[in-house]
């Protein structure tokens, strides 16, 4: 069985205005945070737990910086998260072995974070940097369809509709990092971040129909763990307007072996990248590219008596390429 390929497109933003005569810099930015999609056939054998899912978080994050002095700067910003969040699947009845119809569930939320950051720059060439992001929980709202097929041969389906809710708790985490700059050519950092994707403990949908009834809240696990990434990386200045960068990460997955599942078959990952700057005067164009090794998931955990289950077990592979274009424009 192989998945469709995704294709994302995450467009950021950021600006940032200091204000003359004080320490003070207001910034603001738009970007995306834990970004999810899945798209497998809709004849695949795994369309009793998902075809297609979609989760888009679109973060607005106005933020606040003051240099305390030469050394030391800190920062403190809002995240406001607007999320999309749609999933389609076909509902099952394991009592008799039959299809009850293609359900689909769309919604939306807006819910609020924070974060803060601290930049330290000990001596001339060494800079330390520490992030922290609050956790945001997503209530989300919207609209479930049934579309079943008709008792009657001939006859058209039938569509049922529903009110439906769910919550998401994006995780909190903290950054550490060290930049360290030997020489005016070269610059080498190493962070280290833990994710507490324990948070994320269940996945439970909730229709206030009564045509519903069978459907709702039917409990699904998670239980997934916080964890940590690694990343190292390295810049070279091949001429003063020319720089080379490549980097390496390992994350480790928060899903345990009990409950990885095709909407999200994760994995450890290694991490691949490489890029360049350019830059000259007040313009500079950064472009990188990323390849995503992910590791096989050997899974076992339905062992049910229901045949269509049984195909979530086997392995899993996974590979994900990412390119990023940044433009820097100072005024």
């Amino acid at each position: 069985e192989k998945a469709k390929r995704d294709i994302f497109i995450v467009p950021t933003f950021y600006v940032t205005h200091a204000i003359e005569g004080t320490p003070v810099t207001l910034g603001f930015g738009i970007n995306s945070i834990y970004p999810l999609a899945k798209t497998w056939d809709d004849g695949s054998i795994f369309r009793h737990f998902i075809q297609d899912i979609a989760i888009k978080p679109i973060n607005f994050q106005p933020t606040i910086a003051y240099k305390v002095n030469d050394s030391l700067s800190v920062a403190a910003g809002v995240d406001m998260t607007y999320a999309q969040v749609s999933l389609r699947k076909v509902a099952y009845n394991p009592l008799t072995s039959t299809d009850i119809g293609v359900l689909s569930t769309d919604g939306t939320a807006t819910d609020f974070g924070y974060n803060m950051g601290l930049m330290w720059k000990p001596c001339t060439n060494i800079k330390v940097g520490v992030n922290y992001r609050s956790a945001i929980k997503l209530h989300i709202d919207g609209d479930a369809n049934l579309l079943a097929p008709s008792a009657s041969q001939g006859s058209p389906s039938v569509s049922l509709n529903s009110p439906a809710a769910t919550s998401i708790k994006l995780p909190s985490s903290l950054a550490l990092g060290v930049s360290w700059k030997p020489n005016e050519k070269v610059t080498l950092e190493i962070d280290a971040e833990r994710t507490n994707w324990s948070s994320y403990q269940n996945l439970n949908l909730i229709f206030t129909s009564q045509a519903f009834s069978g459907l709702s809240n039917k409990p699904n696990i998670k239980n997934w763990k916080d964890v940590w990434a690694y990343r190292v990386g390295g810049q070279y200045a091949l001429t003063p307007n020319l720089d080379l960068r490549a980097g390496y990460a390992y994350d480790n997955t928060p899903a345990p072996d009990a409950t990885v599942a095709p909407e999200l078959p994760d994995a450890d990952r290694h991490n691949f990248s490489v890029g360049v700057g350019i830059h000259k005067n007040n313009v500079a164009l950064d472009l990188a590219y990323m390849y995503v090794l992910f590791k096989d998931r050997n899974v076992y955990n339905y062992p049910y008596p229901v045949p269509t289950m049984q195909f979530q077990n086997g392995t899993y592979s996974s590979d994900v390429h990412i390119m990023g274009a940044n433009l820097t424009v100072k005024f």
